[in-house]
């Protein structure tokens, strides 16, 4: 479908834009790593708030490997 991956980085920076705006308002999953449900895509955006900077770990896909991420965290 054209122009859906458009769609799809618009979907993510206007999480991202959410995120920064409210970073304590999306629920934890583990430990300190939190999850922003992306509108029309089976996709959460994981973060973390380190020293009051918000670091984005991943932008993953629901369906796929939920542990998949974790490797990218030191």
């Amino acid at each position: 479908m054209p122009g859906l991956g458009d769609d799809f980085a618009d979907e993510v920076e206007n999480g991202i834009w959410k995120i920064i705006s409210a970073p304590l308002a999306w629920r934890v999953i583990e430990d300190d790593v939190r999850r922003f449900l992306i509108n029309r895509f089976p996709s959460g955006i994981y973060y973390t708030i380190e020293n009051d900077v918000v670091v984005i770990w991943a932008v993953k896909h629901l369906h796929r490997d939920p542990d998949y991420w974790q490797q990218r965290r030191g």
